[in-house]
């Protein structure tokens, strides 16, 4: 997966306590995570513990699956994590540009949700990012296309975005599910 988007958010989550795995084909990267921890560098200064597997290693079904892989892998990446998602699972994509249209092709429009994030990193090396940004201006923006304010699906966006929110703990409490 992305090693920059998935160690920072991912080092933030675990710091809250939420059984997280971080999910990734590069053996380096997952090797120094589980070894060092997630190190973040830059304008933040962190290290946390956090648990790195390869996608063989992947068990169980999965409630949200926060997808940071290339889009041009994303029909492989998908197709592949369509078994591990949970019936009532969704999988948030963090990805640029306009992906939602061909995950949904592959798992639902249902289990389907876009989330843009507004912060810069850098991985310095396996298990070390360097964050660019200034840690008060890290921000995210999650939601569903087609569902108006009273759409079942929407509200459970919402109820997801908060969760994501408490967390991760780098939003400020700012963001924004519509």
């Amino acid at each position: 997966m992305d090693e920059t988007k998935d160690l920072g958010l991912g080092a933030y989550i675990t710091k809250k306590g939420v059984d997280i795995d971080l999910v990734n084909r590069n053996r380096a990267h997952v090797d120094a995570l589980n070894e060092n921890g997630a190190t973040i560098t830059g304008s933040v200064e962190l290290n946390v513990p956090v648990k790195a597997i390869l996608p063989d290693q992947m068990e169980g079904k999965y409630d949200v699956i926060l997808l940071m892989t290339k889009q041009l892998f994303n029909r492989e990446v998908v197709t592949f994590l369509r078994d591990y998602l949970a019936d009532d699972g969704v999988i948030v994509t963090l990805q640029n540009g306009l992906p939602e249209p061909i995950i949904a092709e592959i798992v639902g429009e249902n289990r389907t949700m876009g989330c843009t994030v507004e912060w810069g990193a850098t991985l310095k090396s396996p298990g070390v990012c360097e964050l660019t940004s200034d840690p008060q201006s890290l921000y995210f923006h999650m939601g569903k296309s087609g569902c108006d304010a009273g759409c079942a699906v929407q509200n459970r966006n919402r109820n997801l975005g908060r969760q994501l929110v408490a967390c991760s703990g780098i939003c400020n409490g700012q963001h924004h599910t519509g």
